[in-house]
């Protein structure tokens, strides 16, 4: 499951991220908080939600805080299907 954290950056929450989707091949953990992607600073749901739709089938990079490290997490996305493709 993935939250925005009171600063409105995504937090993985819960048990963790699902199965071989991109959260999960990128490592990403629970209670990870995911700062950036590809040096953009993420400020809420929609606006990363629009960074990964501008971004599909490319791979990119995330930076997530985890404790107190911050690090790269690098992740290919997958293609959207035509109906979901941005303009």
């Amino acid at each position: 499951e993935v939250k925005i954290a009171d600063d409105g950056e995504i937090l993985v929450r819960g048990g963790g991220v699902i199965g071989d989707s991109p959260a999960s091949q990128a490592n990403l953990l629970p209670d990870d908080l995911v700062l950036s992607l590809n040096g953009t600073p993420i400020r809420g749901r929609s606006q990363f939600q629009e960074l990964l739709k501008n971004n599909a089938g490319k791979t990119i990079t995330l930076r997530v805080l985890r404790g107190t490290t911050r690090i790269p997490r690098v992740v290919r996305l997958g293609e959207l299907p035509p109906t979901a493709k941005p303009d």
